[in-house]
C-alpha cells in the first residue's frame, strides 16, 4: 500500500509540474504556496463608476498560472473584483476608465507568457 501511495504521489506531482503549457514549472517550485486570505473586502470608492471587462486568457494550465494572471491584474491601480477562472479561461474585473487602460493590463498579462483576447 505504501508503494502505491508513493507512486500516486509522484504521478500527481509530475502532472502538476508538467501540465502547464506555459513555463511555470520553475515558478511553481520557487514561489511560496501560502496564500493569505482576506477576511473582509471593502470595495473602492469609485466602484460604481467602474466598467466590467472580460479577457480570454489562454495558456493557463494550473493554479499557479491563475494566481500569476490574477496578481498581474491586481497590481494596477484602478482595478477591483478580479476573478480568474481556469476552466473557462477567462479573467473578469472592474476597472476605472480614468485610472487604468485595459490594453496595458492585457500587455502585462502577455508579458507573463499568456495569450490574451478581449471578450
Amino acid at each position: 500500500m505504501k508503494a502505491i501511495t508513493i507512486v500516486a504521489s509522484a504521478l500527481f506531482l509530475s502532472m502538476m509540474l508538467f501540465s502547464c503549457s506555459g513555463e511555470c514549472a520553475e515558478e511553481n517550485k520557487e514561489m511560496d504556496s501560502t496564500i493569505e486570505a482576506s477576511t473582509e473586502y471593502t470595495p473602492p470608492a469609485w466602484i460604481n463608476e467602474g466598467e466590467n471587462i472580460t479577457f480570454e486568457v489562454l495558456e493557463m494550465g494550473c493554479n499557479m498560472c491563475r494566481t500569476t494572471v490574477q496578481n498581474t491584474i491586481e497590481k494596477f491601480e484602478g482595478v477591483a473584483e478580479v476573478n480568474v477562472d481556469l476552466d473557462s479561461e477567462r479573467a473578469t474585473f472592474i476597472f476605472h476608465p480614468e485610472k487604468v487602460d485595459p490594453g496595458k493590463i492585457a500587455e502585462a498579462i502577455r508579458a507573463e507568457g499568456y495569450e490574451v483576447n478581449h471578450r
